[in-house]
């Protein structure tokens, strides 16, 4: 019974690991892109601001109408 239970789980676990790997690698990519975006901006004036934007406790927010 043992014998069985390790042949079931062995093809399961071949094909679990290299999607965890990908899902674990493409995570950690979109984690450093959102906080990249969100520390791009940061300012000190509305002038570091793109257009359309305002400086507001220190970072960029797009300015009301």
């Amino acid at each position: 019974m043992r014998y069985v239970f390790v042949l079931l789980l062995a093809p399961l676990m071949l094909l679990l690991l290299p999607v965890a790997l990908v899902w674990y690698i493409n995570g950690a990519g979109i984690y450093q892109l959102l906080r990249s975006r969100t520390s791009a901006l940061a300012c000190g004036v509305n002038a570091d601001c793109p257009e359309g934007h305002v400086c507001v406790d220190g970072r960029c927010i797009p300015a009301s109408s």
